[in-house]
């Protein structure tokens, strides 16, 4: 029986070297600081709130998100271990793609002019070499996404709905400047979710929700095409995606199509328990959607 036992001990013995010599490689990448530009759904109360003095979003929204709790980006930043000095947030709710192509707007009438994903690069470059930062490593991970909203503010405010083809070239044009300015290679993005099941649309006309969702099918589908070019022109760069709309999908629950809190002029109405909800509002999701995201972004860098 003792050559079984030292047998045993061992293979129990190689196992945990191999342990050992993996464990910082369970990673796709090793993370030590993130940079964040987006919307609604990545402002984690930096933007908006601020640039409104704190009046926008409101009461019962948490503090400044738009939701009710964390927003995903929050949470990634925590599973990653990111040290506060290491993590920046440009994102700022209501910003399109780029300003100069469909207008950044927020509040409850489009009132506060907010810099585009565009803008918010921009105001980091800026930023960033007058702080002397020099370039970006394999450790450093930008999070650019962008949940719609130059297909939103085009729809409300007309006369043409921007096309897939714009949007996606903006943004790519956002990763490409991220590149050339500080050599940034990994780059976390996500695709659209369905729109056209948000309670914001649930008045739509069934054409109007079918071309939502058939305008969201052609962004994803662009949005990976083109991905795939970025990555062959720029052979360093790595990108991750995001299916956000597997993500939702998987939520879709009892209430999936009414919003938790319903904000008029007649006051605020809040639900009794959210996470039974998709939707905080009528684009936005709740926290525990939120936390459902970043777990996922989380095992696609792993």
């Amino acid at each position: 029986m003792k050559p079984i036992i030292k047998s045993s001990n061992f293979f129990i013995s190689l196992l945990f070297i191999i342990l050992l010599f993996f464990k910082d490689s369970v990673f796709a990448i090793k993370v030590k600081s993130m940079v964040v530009f987006g919307d609604s759904y990545s402002d984690d109360g930096n933007g908006v709130f601020k640039l409104s003095d704190g009046t926008f979003p409101p009461t019962p929204y948490f503090e400044g998100r738009f939701s009710n709790g964390p927003v995903w980006i929050e949470y990634l930043s925590k599973k990653l271990d990111i040290k506060p000095e290491n993590y920046e947030n440009y994102a700022t709710g209501g910003a399109t793609v780029n300003t100069m192509s469909v207008p950044s707007a927020s509040g409850f009438n489009d009132e506060i002019e907010v810099p585009g994903i565009r803008q918010q690069v921009n105001n980091y470059v800026t930023e960033a070499h007058d702080e002397g930062i020099g370039s970006k490593g394999v450790e450093d991970l930008f999070v650019v996404t962008s949940f719609g909203n130059d297909y939103f503010y085009s729809i409300r405010h007309g006369p043409d709905v921007v096309s897939p083809e714009q949007v996606i070239g903006q943004f790519i044009t956002n990763l490409q400047t991220l590149y050339i300015e500080f050599g940034a290679v990994n780059f976390l993005v996500a695709t659209l979710p369905d729109i056209s099941t948000f309670p914001g649309f649930s008045r739509s006309s069934e054409s109007e929700r079918a071309f939502l969702s058939k305008l969201v099918q052609s962004h994803n589908m662009i949005l990976k095409q083109a991905l795939d070019v970025l990555k062959v022109d720029f052979k360093k760069i790595k990108t991750f995606v995001i299916d956000t709309d597997k993500i939702f999908k998987k939520f879709s629950k009892e209430n999936s199509n009414i919003p938790c809190v319903n904000i008029n002029h007649y006051g605020t109405l809040v639900c009794d328990n959210p996470d039974n909800y998709l939707f905080w509002d009528n684009l936005h999701v709740t926290t525990i959607v939120h936390e459902a995201i970043a777990t996922e972004a989380f095992n696609i860098l792993s």
